[in-house]
């Protein structure tokens, strides 16, 4: 049944890619709890020091990005801001992990597909979905000086309903030239 009902099949496939993403953050930890106590310390370090270089490279391309529109960003240790902004905070929940595994899970869960033809699927949809993390943190910094007020609403609801619509665009094109692909 399961493998004639490809929605259902997606569907679950998104649930347990979704579960077992909520499981490594409660075995590797909140950014806010102290790395000694969480379950595995030594694995939560170097969890930490990856969201740390993430953050650094990612505010840095914002910053980059922003010059190019004509703003002057000044970036610092997680935090990008135009003129003098408070500027945008990069935690760890805003490097887009999360997104990038649900995605990879996705792409890994579907059957029938040769694992190189995975591979390009993957490297152009993280690429893809960093790109959109950019152009988020960007516009969040605009927003900041613009008009604040639509900050918060942009950050929590906006930007991840776009990000998770760009995903499921990725995972279709991919079936659909997979589908192709296979009838040839």
């Amino acid at each position: 049944m399961l493998s004639s009902n490809k929605p259902l099949r997606f569907v679950i496939h998104l649930a347990l890619a979704y579960i077992s993403w909520r499981i490594l953050m409660w075995v590797l930890g909140e950014q806010s709890t102290p790395i000694d106590e969480r379950i595995f310390p030594a694995l939560s370090y170097y969890w930490e020091m990856l969201n740390a270089f993430m953050a650094d490279v990612l505010v840095q391309l914002t910053s980059r990005f922003l010059e190019l529109l004509g703003y002057s960003a000044t970036p610092t240790i997680r935090n990008i801001a135009i003129l003098d902004s408070s500027g945008v905070g990069v935690g760890n929940y805003c490097l887009g992990m999360e997104m990038m595994y649900l995605y990879l899970s996705l792409i890994i869960l579907t059957p029938s597909v040769s694992l190189a033809r995975k591979l390009v699927f993957i490297v152009g949809g993280l690429l893809l979905i960093q790109f959109v993390n950019i152009v988020r943190m960007s516009v969040l910094a605009v927003l900041v000086v613009q008009n604040s007020a639509w900050t918060d609403f942009n950050h929590y609801f906006t930007f991840r309903l776009v990000v998770f619509i760009i995903i499921l665009l990725l995972y279709k094109a991919m079936l659909s030239m997979f589908r192709k692909l296979n009838e040839k």
